[in-house]
């Protein structure tokens, strides 16, 4: 028996590259088997987009109202009512290759674990010219979840195991932080889940004004990273992933749970750094200024 599959798609005025992103759903070699699409209050033509795709997908398509308090509250409204299955999370303004859905399926069938596969990606301008294709982080786990995602939505497709144990720990919606496909990256990793990346690029995603965190490597993104650091977002982010973590931490791994406290601990102590528990960013550019960051206090 094939196991069902359910992509989330969070819309915010995506009109611009919104119709795109769906035809390629439509266009898979291996159709999903939903699509449930969450509009947050756009004030554009997305809405009426989704609903005439509604009425010709060769899938079944919900389109619900979204809680219109951003993006974490969207994508925590569609966990909330996400079916059991593997389950794929997809951006309004990418473009998803024949094979997207194919890839994942056959490296997730059937798996008895949890287990998120991520896919690359080809990073690309708005117009969809190429530029360059991002590389998969070499040591994904645990101690690097605390502090960095590379597990990013739009590239990652859930089992059906690791569907069921965000069904059981989804924290509430006052405790979902910022980035919640960080924070299912981190919950995996935590359970003894794997994850399983994927040599080739399966997607297409665009590089425009819009993106808050953007593609991850090059000059500017480097520089971009360091600015959160200096104006205390990081710290934020980190503290609230922190916080969601701790109220599930009964479901963790035993080793897990000790790494959680004493990264947890060290996030209110001047001087501490992750990398004495371990705990490293992708790149040694990156992990030095994370140390630096925190012997300055400002993480």
């Amino acid at each position: 028996m094939r196991e069902e599959i359910t992509i989330l798609m969070p819309v915010f005025n995506g009109q611009a590259h919104l119709q795109a992103q769906l035809q390629s759903l439509a266009r898979q070699s291996h159709l999903p088997t939903r699509l449930i699409a969450s509009d947050d209050g756009s004030r554009d033509d997305s809405l009426e987009i989704l609903h005439r795709f509604a009425r010709m997908a060769p899938f079944h398509v919900t389109v619900l109202r979204g809680p219109g308090r951003g993006y974490a509250q969207n994508i925590h409204h569609l966990l909330r009512v996400m079916p059991k299955g593997i389950t794929g999370f997809c951006d309004q303004d990418d473009v998803w290759l024949p094979d997207r859905v194919q890839q994942g399926r056959l490296r997730l069938q059937g798996l008895t674990h949890p287990a998120l596969h991520v896919t690359g990606r080809i990073v690309t301008d708005h117009r969809l010219r190429r530029k360059r294709r991002l590389a998969h982080h070499p040591r994904p786990g645990f101690a690097n979840a605390l502090v960095q995602n590379v597990a990013p939505a739009n590239a990652t497709l859930l089992s059906s195991r690791a569907t069921e144990l965000v069904r059981c720990a989804l924290p509430s919606a006052e405790l979902m932080p910022p980035f919640p496909d960080w924070w299912i990256y981190a919950l995996t990793t935590g359970t003894g889940g794997a994850v399983l990346c994927q040599d080739g690029a399966s997607l297409l995603y665009r590089q425009h004004e819009a993106n808050l965190l953007g593609a991850a490597q090059g000059a500017k993104a480097g520089f971009r990273r360091m600015g959160y650091l200096l104006d205390g977002r990081y710290r934020v982010w980190l503290r609230a992933q922190t916080q969601a973590l701790w109220q599930v931490r009964d479901r963790l791994d035993p080793e897990a749970q000790v790494l959680l406290r004493r990264f947890s601990e060290g996030l209110y102590a001047r001087g501490w750094t992750p990398g004495r528990l371990g705990i490293r960013r992708q790149g040694r550019a990156q992990q030095a200024a994370l140390a630096a960051a925190a012997r300055l206090g400002l993480i």
